[in-house]
């Protein structure tokens, strides 16, 4: 199999890295570090499969599907995250959920 990286300057083809940038809302800069093998996020790798027109198999060489079933969103973390802090504070100092004040 493919290098994720390999396959985003493959997909990329002749287009410029600004150009790719541009389609997801991202810098040179940033696409530059991705094809150095930095692994961008779930959703920008899904956003790039799509403006690439890449059917998936971008999505696919970095081991995700283009559903996001597999992955929370980052809502659901921050959900998860605020509910383990109103235990913790609740436990700490007893008293109503952080939301009910």
């Amino acid at each position: 199999m493919t290098e994720p990286r390999e396959e985003l300057r493959r997909w990329r083809g002749e287009r410029t890295q600004r150009a790719v940038a541009a389609m997801v809302g991202v810098t040179s800069q940033a696409v530059s570090l991705w094809e150095a093998g930095t692994r961008p996020g779930n959703d920008t790798i899904r956003a790039l499969d799509e403006a690439l027109g890449a059917g998936g198999e971008l999505a696919a060489a970095y081991g995700i599907t283009m559903g996001g079933d597999n992955d929370p969103s980052t809502a659901d973390i921050l959900r998860e995250v605020l509910r383990r802090l109103d235990a913790l504070e609740h436990r700490l100092a007893p008293g109503p959920p952080r939301a009910a004040r």
